[in-house]
């Protein structure tokens, strides 16, 4: 598999709960050339990967290279999996491929005509993320509230409560961007 990603992207995108071990670790699989990440069973990234000749299996964070510069090359053979980063250092780790990772497309639903598409950028969402306060049980969840006649209308977000919050502390909008 040939990738830019780094070790930090895939730290952020995978689960640090070892009771959910198996989410640990990103999973290639090279049927579909896609390096896939768990972070918690309530996100999924599917990241495309060059595969040629690769195994599919489990390649722990640390595989990955430091930086954005270049590429890794990493191998998966059997148990072991060496890292050929970008700076011409080599990393090998043994991961144990006797483990079974989540069947996601069985909860993917179809794309089709009837859904709302709505464009939102990521780093205004993190932007928003940093600057709320938690609720009472220390999460920032929000609900939105979507218009499913109009995908360019506003969305309006209103914090939800923790178990000892009377009322919302905040609430907002976010405006959808463009994205055909």
């Amino acid at each position: 598999m040939r990738t830019n990603l780094t070790k930090t992207m895939i730290k952020k995108a995978v689960s640090s709960d070892q009771m959910k071990e198996n989410l640990t670790f990103a999973y290639l699989d090279t049927d579909k050339g896609l390096l896939r990440t768990c972070r918690n069973g309530h996100s999924v990234i599917n990241y495309k990967v060059e595969c040629e000749n690769d195994m599919s299996g489990y390649i722990k964070p640390e595989s990955f290279q430091t930086v954005k510069k270049g590429y890794s090359e990493i191998k998966i053979d059997g148990d072991n999996v060496t890292s050929n980063l970008a700076d011409g250092s080599q990393i090998q780790l043994k991961t144990d491929q006797d483990r079974c990772y989540p069947d996601i497309e069985q909860v993917t639903p179809n794309i089709n005509d009837n859904h709302l598409k709505i464009g939102i950028n990521l780093s205004l969402l993190k932007d928003l993320y940093d600057a709320v306060p938690f609720n009472s049980d220390r999460n920032k969840n929000i609900v939105l509230h979507i218009n499913p006649n109009n995908s360019r209308s506003a969305i309006i977000f209103k914090q939800q409560l923790g178990a000892n919050d009377m009322q919302p502390a905040y609430d907002g909008l976010i405006m959808p961007v463009r994205i055909d």
